[in-house]
């Protein structure tokens, strides 16, 4: 978004220039200095109370009871109100991707169903949740404090330690250089320190709401929810596996080429895997099943699905001990009582066929119910060839949605 500057040439050019940059439709950056404005209540309260502006932040923020209880817990925080249009925009935008591709529509709120088609229904839970934590940021961040900064000050935004960037704009003004619109630019980092990858959206003034510890800043109308990646993120949406640490597996059998390790299983490249130890592997012995491998998610996570991707090699030599079929459970967080895990089980999954050219594609399937949980535990219940003859199991990737 391009900061706008009146040039002195003459004088009905200003006179222009002046109104324009006075039109509250017309420009992200309308408002003069206005004092911040105290409300008597929470931030949540303070959002319904600006009647028709903010009820699709609110709809999203009602599906999570933790963001409630953070915004109104009376630590200090800075929030990023969203517009409805915000929502909007991104809304559709991601239903046009999804009627190119012949798929229902999805929304914000249950009673939007389209009941004639079984795909359609809400957005991906996680995903929404990823998205709208980045608008919550820790700490009470005015413009005064950011304009400190010319490069802007980076902030860890809630839950999920993602990158945002705060920056104080000083806009330009009929006469002065120094002297308009003041406005926060808030950015998506892109996991990036370059600004070229950041995608940015504006305050609409720094006009904000104190509610509580909550300073509120919103947003202009032309910010599209998500910071343009809406669409990107909740197409296929998976759990972030940046936090993933396997704590437990029945044997890995490293190599420099191809991993080996239960890590390479979610590394993100299809040419390294998991593999157990194996004949003529250095080392090797024969454990008996099951072959399996626990990853500790680092937070807990709302499951709803699961991904594998077996290795890819064609040579016929290379398809044993691929996973065929396998077990899911999942524990939830005990961490802070240092409790046993309780492990749910989900159900066992199988591949559609066990011909080797279908074995190696990505199979994704949908848990009976939905499960709240920070640890699972993958077992390989039957593996390509039979465990009678190839007492080893491998895998590539593995994803959780």
């Amino acid at each position: 978004m391009k900061i706008k500057t009146v040039h002195t040439f003459w004088s009905g050019l200003l006179a222009i220039m002046f109104l324009l940059a006075c039109n509250k439709k017309e420009t992200a950056y309308y408002g003069m200095r206005i004092e911040p404005v105290v409300y008597n209540g929470n931030a949540i309260e303070y959002l319904k109370s600006q009647r028709g502006i903010y009820d699709s932040m609110l709809a999203v923020l009602g599906r999570y009871p933790d963001m409630i209880r953070k915004i109104t817990s009376g630590d200090s925080l800075t929030l990023f109100a969203i517009p409805n249009n915000s929502f909007k925009l991104a809304v559709e935008n991601f239903n046009n991707y999804r009627r190119s591709i012949d798929s229902a529509p999805l929304y914000l709120k249950p009673g939007q169903y389209d009941l004639s088609r079984p795909d359609s229904g809400m957005f991906n839970y996680e995903g929404l949740r990823v998205l709208m934590a980045r608008y919550i940021v820790d700490g009470s961040h005015p413009f005064e404090e950011l304009a400190q900064a010319s490069g802007g000050i980076p902030f860890t935004s809630y839950d999920y330690a993602y990158k945002m960037n705060l920056k104080a704009i000083q806009e330009s003004s009929a006469g002065s250089a120094n002297n308009g619109p003041k406005v926060i630019e808030f950015s998506d980092m892109n996991f990036s320190l370059f600004r070229r990858f950041w995608k940015s959206a504006y305050t609409s003034s720094v006009a904000t709401a104190r509610a509580g510890n909550v300073l509120v800043h919103a947003l202009a109308q032309d910010h599209e929810f998500g910071f343009s990646s809406f669409t990107s993120t909740l197409a296929d949406f998976s759990i972030d596996r940046s936090l993933w640490k396997p704590i437990g597996w029945h044997s890995i059998a490293p190599t420099t080429n191809t991993g080996g390790t239960v890590a390479h299983a979610f590394d993100g490249s299809l040419v390294t895997f998991w593999h157990t130890l194996y004949p003529g592997y250095a080392g090797y012995k024969d454990i008996p099943p099951p072959y399996y491998f626990t990853v500790d998610m680092g937070r807990n996570n709302n499951l709803s699905g699961v991904a594998v991707q077996n290795r890819q090699e064609t040579i016929s030599s290379a398809w044993p001990g691929r996973t065929v079929r396998f077990l899911m459970e999942f524990a939830a967080d005990t961490t802070q009582t240092k409790t046993p895990l309780q492990w749910m089980s989900s159900d066992t999954f199988s591949f559609p066929e066990t011909l080797s050219f279908t074995v190696y594609a990505k199979q994704r399937f949908a848990f009976p119910q939905r499960y709240n949980a920070r640890f699972f535990r993958f077992t390989v219940l039957q593996n390509y060839g039979g465990f009678a003859s190839y007492k080893y199991v491998n895998l590539a990737e593995m994803w959780l949605y």
